[in-house]
């Protein structure tokens, strides 16, 4: 269970990077 958790959470944390990269690019873009 404990691995199950972290694997959500590092998969989250994951889009959220990857969310915020996306975010910062299009900024840029502007």
């Amino acid at each position: 269970v404990e691995y199950a958790e972290t694997g959500v959470d590092f998969i989250s944390m994951g889009a959220l990077t990857y969310g915020a990269k996306i975010i910062d690019l299009s900024l840029k873009a502007l």
